[in-house]
């Protein structure tokens, strides 16, 4: 009954009626009905793709073993759900892994910029240190004072913008602009 209900025909109608009708012919090229294994009284299990009454693929897990010289006995599994759940078990991992990548690009990106940053940080820093201890030594005029000072504001400057474009490639990173 549950094949019946499967490839859509009525017993009547499969009775008598050889195996190859049902199945198709991809899957009987691909791999071809063996009964010297079943002769030998092995059990042969195989994925095959069996056509309905409509003409519809199913794709079926076929265990068949030989009862007796006349009989032989299939018990046939419909895969359709589980080849559906493959493909879709497929296409997730391929998304997944391409997020995967993307994410790690995005880290490798992220620790350049840091390492860039810190740098890029550390120049009018070093700047702002140096001439403020240039500027506590007695032995300074007035003139290389006011250049030491003006140093130090432009570096101080050269900072805030550095700190600036910082915060604003995290608030765009972070989607509130």
């Amino acid at each position: 009954n549950s094949f019946c209900t499967m490839v859509g025909y009525t017993r009547v109608e499969l009775i008598n009626k050889p195996l190859q009708q049902f199945i198709s012919q991809k899957s009987l090229q691909d791999n071809p009905l063996n009964f010297e294994q079943l002769k030998d009284g092995q059990v042969v299990l195989q994925e095959r793709e069996m056509k309905d009454k409509q003409g519809n693929v199913i794709v079926v897990e076929m265990n068949s073993k030989k009862l007796n010289d006349d009989l032989c006995l299939a018990i046939c599994r419909d895969l359709n759900e589980r080849k559906k759940a493959e493909k879709i078990l497929i296409e997730k991992n391929k998304e997944l892994l391409k997020a995967k990548e993307k994410a790690e690009e995005s880290d490798q990106l992220k620790s350049e910029f840091l390492a860039n940053m810190s740098h890029e940080i550390r120049t009018p820093m070093n700047g702002i240190i140096g001439f403020a201890r240039m500027l506590d030594e007695e032995d300074v005029d007035d003139e290389k004072r006011r250049l030491y000072v003006n140093i130090i504001e432009n570096s101080t400057n050269q900072l805030m913008r550095i700190i600036d474009d910082i915060l604003e490639i995290s608030i765009l990173e972070t989607k509130q602009v």
